[in-house]
C-alpha cells in the first residue's frame, strides 16, 4: 500500500513536470503556428502512437455495449476544450501564468468532487481551494486589468482548468467502464479529427 502511494505522488510529479514543459513548448512553437494547427499536429502523433500498437494486436481494445457517450463527454472536456482553451490562452498570457493557473487544478477538482462525488474534504484542503483562488487574483492585480489581451488570456486559462477539473471528476465514473488504453485511445483519435475539422482562424476577442 505504502509502495502504491509512493508511485502515485512520483506519477504525480512527473505529470506536473511534463505539463510545465508543455506550456513552454506551446508558447514557443505559437511563434510559428496558429493554435489549430499547433494541436492538429500534436495530437496526429498522439493518436499515431496509440493506433500502432492496437493495429498490430499489442493492446486490446473493446467498446462494444459499453457507454460511449460518458466517453465522448470526457473527451469534450480533455483533451478538446481543455487544450484550446490552453493554447488560445497561452497566446495572451505566459507560461509561467499558464503554470500558475494550472496549479489550481487539484483546488478546483476537490471542489467538484465535494459537489458531485459527494466526497469529504478537510479546513486544510478547503484553506488550500481559497489560496489558490487567491493567488489568481493576485495575478490579475499584479499585472493591471487594463489589457484586454492579457484578460483575455487569464479567462481562457481559468476555464481550461475548470474543464480539467471537471475531466479529473468524471475520469472517476468513466474508469469503472472503461480500460485506460481504452480511454486514451478514444481520447486522441476524437480529439485529433476533432481539430483536423476546425476552422484554422478563431478570436477570442471578437
Amino acid at each position: 500500500m505504502i509502495s502504491q502511494l509512493k508511485l502515485a505522488y512520483f506519477v504525480a510529479i512527473l505529470n506536473a513536470t511534463v505539463i510545465g514543459i508543455t506550456f513552454l513548448l506551446v508558447k514557443l512553437t505559437l511563434a510559428f503556428a496558429n493554435p489549430v494547427d499547433t494541436l492538429t499536429y500534436r495530437f496526429a502523433v498522439a493518436f499515431i502512437v496509440f493506433l500502432i500498437p492496437a493495429l498490430f494486436g499489442f493492446v486490446k481494445l473493446g467498446f462494444r455495449g459499453k457507454p460511449i457517450f460518458s466517453l465522448l463527454l470526457l473527451a469534450a472536456l480533455y483533451p478538446i476544450a481543455y487544450f484550446i482553451l490552453l493554447t488560445f490562452g497561452l497566446q495572451h498570457a505566459s507560461s509561467a501564468e499558464g503554470g500558475i493557473i494550472s496549479a489550481m487544478t487539484p483546488a478546483v477538482t476537490m471542489l467538484f468532487a465535494s459537489l458531485f462525488l459527494k466526497e469529504k474534504n478537510s479546513w486544510m484542503q478547503k484553506l488550500s481551494l481559497l489560496l489558490s483562488a487567491g493567488g489568481i487574483v493576485f495575478i490579475y492585480l499584479m499585472n493591471g486589468s487594463s489589457n484586454w489581451s492579457h484578460t483575455t488570456g487569464i479567462v481562457l486559462l481559468l476555464l481550461a482548468c475548470i474543464t480539467l477539473a471537471g475531466y479529473n471528476v468524471l475520469a472517476r465514473v468513466v474508469t469503472q467502464h472503461f480500460s485506460a488504453m481504452e480511454i486514451s485511445f478514444f481520447m486522441m483519435g476524437v480529439t485529433f479529427i476533432s481539430y483536423l475539422v476546425a476552422p484554422e482562424k478563431v478570436d477570442f476577442q471578437k
